[in-house]
């Protein structure tokens, strides 16, 4: 008699016995380096959503350029590639002008109107099409950039025909629709006619808090904001320890100038203590002469730290386009920030403008946590084993049996020897069921010891020489 073992089962009768095993090992989830989150004031783009950006032309398209959409910016060129950007407010007014028939006592037919509320300017021209004189043409210009067309045939039947046109093409600028005194007819010819201004959504404190709202349910290594309210600081405070309580494992970087007090902006660094909360209180300028610092600086950052693998070093990475740092500080400053959880640049020995020391807030150890957490490549490290064995067993569908926990062991070690594999985790770590509480029912508990790696950023050296005649 034959039949199929369990790991570690004895039979009562004899006879030969298999048993399956994967020994390609399982499928294992890998890092996920580069994603930002971004909240920031804008004249342009949807409201009340998180729309998911692969470039600067995204942004640029999505949310212009105006007011605190740099906050985007500089995540992209610190290195992030992807963002999910969220625009501030509540309310605002679109832009608009009505569009008229070209009869004898001409009404308003039609009314043009920016896609989202905000201050973005827009024109519009109505004329022959020029290179078909059956046609005629309807055209949306940013300034002197096109950014709209729309053909329609020559006639009675003009507005009607701009009305499928819209809706046929749709429009990443405009709405087009009837007007209160609406008819068929022919439109009249008008040279790039403003719209009526705009106005800009309302932005208070709320709307942080609702902009942080609709990112929890997005992944993501690093978040940036465009305030540098201490007010907005301690929301964001408050959001990110909630997330991490629900599992959420990133990291927020926040900026204050260089116009608060150096010893003041330390202050408030080690105040939030948490390895979640990145403070950055230095500054600098590029080599156009532009300052960053502030919530530029974060973002800029943020931008780094997300799409450095954690196998990188963070201390001492160079800041791209940068040419001098904004404040010559002492080596007692420089001391001082790092003893508060506080980001400073520096200048490397060849002139390159580097974050002096990565570090978070997290200044006065929980007795759950050791030194290490106050670093962020470590943290890093740290959150991406758990985000990865995390998602790694999530899926699996097995009994809570010898079989199964050993799939879940299995899967959560092929992680471990990943991560040694990419030399984030010294040699030897290690998965195992917990034996302080054997599994029961449903439930069974496991433990995962790891030696994360250190970056070598203190080197002693120690010189001796001897006089020989």
């Amino acid at each position: 008699m034959g039949g199929f073992f369990n790991a570690g089962e004895q039979k009562i009768r004899s006879g030969v016995y298999q048993r399956i095993e994967n020994n390609g090992g399982a499928i294992t989830a890998g890092a996920v380096d580069g994603i930002c989150a971004a909240v920031f004031k804008s004249d342009w783009g949807p409201l009340g959503t998180v729309m998911v950006l692969a470039s600067e032309n995204d942004l640029n398209k999505h949310f212009g350029s105006g007011q605190t959409v740099d906050v985007a910016v500089e995540q992209f060129r610190g290195g992030a590639r992807t963002v999910k950007a969220v625009r501030l407010g509540t309310g605002g007014t679109v832009s608009k002008v009505s569009l008229k028939d070209n009869g004898a006592s001409a009404v308003s037919v039609l009314d043009v109107e920016s896609k989202y509320p905000g201050t973005r300017s827009f024109s519009v021209t109505v004329r022959d099409a020029l290179e078909d004189e059956t046609k005629r043409e309807v055209l949306i210009f940013e300034g002197t950039y096109q950014r709209d067309k729309f053909s329609v045939a020559k006639g009675d039947n003009e507005v009607s025909g701009l009305l499928a046109a819209f809706e046929e093409q749709g429009s990443d600028w405009v709405n087009i629709k009837k007007a209160s005194s609406y008819k068929d007819g022919a439109l009249a010819a008008v040279n790039q006619t403003e719209m009526t201004p705009g106005t800009n959504p309302t932005v208070t404190n709320e709307s942080y808090s609702e902009a942080f709202s609709l990112l929890e349910s997005q992944d993501f290594n690093r978040l940036a904001i465009d305030s540098e309210e201490t007010g907005v600081h301690l929301t964001l405070a408050s959001y990110m320890n909630r997330m991490y309580g629900l599992g959420k494992l990133t990291v927020a970087v926040i900026g204050e100038p260089s116009n608060v007090d150096f010893s003041t902006r330390a202050q408030h660094a080690a105040a939030f203590n948490s390895e979640l909360i990145e403070y950055v209180g230095g500054g600098f300028y590029d080599t156009a002469g532009n300052k960053y610092e502030g919530y530029r600086a974060a973002a800029r950052v943020s931008g780094m730290f997300a799409s450095i693998s954690s196998s990188g070093n963070f201390t001492h990475a160079v800041v791209s386009g940068a040419d001098i740092v904004t404040e010559t500080l002492t080596n007692y400053q420089y001391e001082t920030a790092k003893q508060s959880g506080m980001i400073l640049f520096s200048t490397s020995a060849k002139g390159a403008v580097w974050i002096d020391e990565a570090i978070n807030t997290l200044v006065s150890l929980p007795e759950d946590k050791d030194a290490g957490w106050k670093k962020v490549k470590r943290t890093k490290i740290r959150f991406e084993l758990i985000n990865r064995i995390n998602e790694s067993i999530s899926e699996l569908q097995v009994r809570n049996n010898n079989n199964g926990r050993s799939a879940v062991i299995q899967t959560a070690q092929g992680v471990c020897n990943d991560m040694v594999g990419e030399e984030k985790l010294e040699s030897g770590a290690l998965v195992e069921l917990d034996s302080n509480n054997p599994p029961q029912g449903e439930s069974a508990w496991f433990t995962i010891t790891a030696d994360d790696i250190d970056a070598l950023e203190k080197i002693y050296l120690t010189f001796r020489f001897r006089f020989s005649s």
